[in-house]
């Protein structure tokens, strides 16, 4: 993190005054985050999706339940759909989790937390119900990647055309070019745009 915070300091990537204001992120050491696997993270992700946190909270745990305590590929896919039904989750969302288990059942990623970038996007993401955004949430939170820039999320864009001073929000290539001088550390940049966001409108959607 150190590292981080000096290259993002300096006059070129010119995010000195934003690591002032709001400090530096705390979401890497989430214990909640840590304690999970790769694929519950991500099965969690997808159950709390366009879901208010108490609704989502509640549903996660009846589907823990229903899984004995224990979110594998394995028991997901050997789960009777209709508890999975009655524990809240939507006919779209269990397609999605079965597909997820399906995919780290077959092996395919069983190196996840050393694949590299190109490859793991591109595997995630041809998994039906697993988009770019999801992938980079997972990427930067559960990974704990440091060089992800989120270009979809409507907070980090937010972000960004306020600390520029854009009149427009940037488009993903935008993002992309204005964001260069980060790298290798966009990650941490990018929670600093969601603070940023914030800042200027406390209704933008944030990640901690």
């Amino acid at each position: 993190m150190a590292d981080a915070i000096a290259h993002l300091s300096t006059t070129k990537a010119g995010l000195g005054a934003a690591i002032s204001r709001h400090g530096a992120p705390q979401h890497y050491s989430d214990p909640e985050r840590l304690k999970l696997t790769p694929f519950e993270s991500l099965c969690k992700m997808i159950v709390y999706q366009q879901l208010a946190g108490a609704a989502a909270q509640t549903i996660w745990g009846r589907v823990g339940e229903v899984l004995g305590g224990e979110c594998t590929p394995q028991r997901v896919l050997a789960a009777e759909e209709s508890r999975m039904r009655g524990a809240g989750l939507s006919g779209a969302k269990l397609s999605y989790l079965q597909n997820i288990a399906t995919a780290f059942a077959s092996g395919s990623l069983d190196n996840i937390l050393t694949m590299p970038t190109e490859e793991l996007n591109e595997k995630l993401i041809a998994i039906k119900g697993v988009g770019p955004w999801t992938v980079d949430m997972f990427s930067m939170f559960v990974l704990q990647r440091p060089d992800v820039l989120p270009v979809g999320d409507l907070g980090v864009r937010k972000g960004i055309a306020a600390h520029f001073g854009l009149k427009a929000l940037p488009d993903k290539k935008k993002c992309a070019e204005l964001a260069a001088a980060w790298r290798p550390y966009a990650s941490v940049a990018s929670w600093l745009m969601w603070r940023i966001a914030d800042t200027v409108d406390p209704s933008s959607s944030k990640k901690k």
